[in-house]
């Protein structure tokens, strides 16, 4: 097969959606919307989201600090859960960081995150940390 560009939607549609068929039926809405709607009891829906930044794609350090990134990856997750009548509460952080990165940009990027996590009442609960060869990656 050669090479395409492809669009997200395209991307799900042809590769990653399983068209609903076989999911489980606590899965009200999954792959494709703003955030997955998953029923956890007979009175409790879930939305689950997980947006992503990529350096030099969704954003340039030369005009973003780490401050404000920090705050635009929580802002545009919880986005997703508003964007679908949801209360943002939990929240992960998966970042993949190069090596060596200056202290004073972890610094910064803490202090943001915990800022707007603070700010919308998120207690982050996990995520996952890796090195990166080459650009930041946080979602």
């Amino acid at each position: 097969m050669g090479e395409t560009n492809w669009s997200e939607f395209e991307l799900i549609d042809t590769f990653f959606n399983r068209h609903e068929i076989g999911l489980p039926r606590e899965i009200i809405t999954g792959i494709g919307d703003d955030a997955a709607v998953i029923r956890s009891d007979k009175k409790t829906l879930l939305l689950i989201t997980n947006d992503l930044m990529i350096e030099d794609i969704h954003y340039r350090t030369s005009w973003m600090p780490p401050f404000d990134l920090a705050r635009k990856l929580v802002r545009i997750n919880v986005s997703d859960i508003a964007a679908m009548g949801g209360q943002p509460t939990f929240g992960l952080l998966s970042i993949g960081l190069p090596s060596p990165l200056a202290e004073n940009w972890l610094q910064a990027f803490s202090q943001g995150l915990s800022q707007e996590l603070d700010a919308f009442g998120i207690t982050l609960i996990g995520g996952d940390t890796s090195q990166s060869p080459g650009p930041i990656i946080a979602a």
